[in-house]
């Protein structure tokens, strides 16, 4: 059971929750020093890679009960991680994207080598822990002496894309929410890059979602 509390007040998104994915992000970058983003290296495993992934990950369901308290919490209708991460992923597809569009269709580019990331290719809402990096992730929680291969750059990037896609969601969903007044995230990605063709969000415009400095 999760406990639903207030929603966050506008102005402050950037300090809750923005700048600390920009520090998840600069880790992962660090790595691309020794373990150059390529698919040729993404079964490249460590440990550092396995605390980057569960870092992430758990910082993928902190933004996914944001979004469930703006769009649910006023019903009341308190659930599991899992079945809040599915509600949310739902409710995106279904309010967001074009109706010949599905979430697992997703595919957020990279600023490097032009790569291409399709973080929720292997969702199944039946099941959302079937997506390869969320499974990756709970084989390091609960087997990590058996499993530590699931911390490779491919689970981290991905399950990155992942966050990233869903804090481009809640800053639209807080933005939609009062307009006129919110100004927020003033750093940019270093990674990641928004393409409407790739990332097909039908509410504001992207290129007012993150904003330069």
């Amino acid at each position: 059971m999760v406990t639903i509390s207030t929603r966050i007040e506008l102005g402050s998104y950037e300090n809750l929750f923005w700048n600390y994915y920009l520090i998840l992000e600069a880790d992962l970058v660090k790595s691309f020093e020794y373990c150059e983003l390529s698919k040729d290296n993404y079964r490249c495993y460590s440990a550092r890679y396995a605390q980057m992934l569960i870092s992430i990950a758990s910082e993928f369901e902190v933004i996914c009960l944001e979004l469930y308290k703006n769009w649910f919490a006023s019903e009341h209708r308190v659930k599991d991680k899992v079945k809040i991460i599915q509600e949310v992923l739902l409710k995106i597809q279904d309010d967001y994207f074009p109706t010949d569009v599905k979430i697992q269709d997703v595919i957020i580019k990279t600023k490097y080598h032009a790569l291409d990331v399709s973080p929720f290719q292997t969702l199944s809402f039946g099941k959302v822990t079937n997506m390869n990096w969320k499974k990756a992730c709970n084989t390091l929680k609960h087997e990590r002496q058996t499993g530590l291969e699931s911390g490779n750059l491919e689970n981290a990037i991905n399950a990155l894309a992942a966050l990233f896609f869903v804090e481009t969601v809640l800053i639209m969903v807080e933005k939609e929410r009062d307009y006129a007044t919110y100004n927020i995230v003033n750093k940019q990605s270093n990674l990641f890059i928004l393409d409407r063709d790739l990332l097909p969000l039908n509410a504001i415009p992207l290129s007012e979602v993150h904003m330069n400095t």
